[in-house]
């Protein structure tokens, strides 16, 4: 990890490790750093290896070949965000089985009649849910009408009171 002994200045590594633990939620990295993506990568595993608590912090810190006095901040880096990267990392392994989903999106619409009946008059809820399953995104669309929506309602909120 050449590339991490060359850093001096507390203000890049924290910019750096900041990228590495973005790129655990796959977000883009930085085109400044877009050359290093490897080793981004490799500081973004080891830092879900920590999260997971698959290594200890004095573990941790041997994977930076970096001057003692900016060690600390490998670890303020990622402590900081532990409960978010941990969370991350729970919601992708139990979406690897089903989709877990992430976002719920719906509309309303009224249909004032069909090609077989021009006086029908019906509601229907057409529900959006965005899901992740593994690293994937995933939409399952469904459209109810509101009595099929009232029971909905009615076991989501049996479910969430037990």
């Amino acid at each position: 990890m050449e590339f991490l002994s060359n850093i001096k200045e507390k203000d890049e590594l924290l910019a750096i490790l900041h990228i590495a633990i973005d790129r655990i939620y796959k977000k883009e990295t930085s085109k400044k750093y877009s050359k290093y993506s490897e080793e981004l990568d490799y500081i973004s595993n080891v830092y879900t290896e920590y999260c997971s608590d698959k290594i200890t912090k004095s573990e941790l810190l041997e994977y930076f070949p970096i001057e003692e006095d900016l060690k600390e901040y490998v670890v303020k880096a990622i402590e900081l965000r532990k409960p978010k990267v941990f969370q991350h990392l729970i919601d992708l392994h139990n979406s690897s089985q089903i989709p877990l989903m992430k976002f719920l999106d719906w509309d309303l619409n009224f249909v004032l009649g069909n090609s077989l009946l021009a006086s029908f008059r019906q509601q229907f809820a057409t529900l959006i849910f965005n899901c992740m399953k593994g690293k994937e995104t995933e939409f399952i669309s469904v459209e109810i009408n509101r009595d099929m929506l009232n029971k909905m309602i009615q076991e989501l909120e049996l479910v969430s009171n037990s």
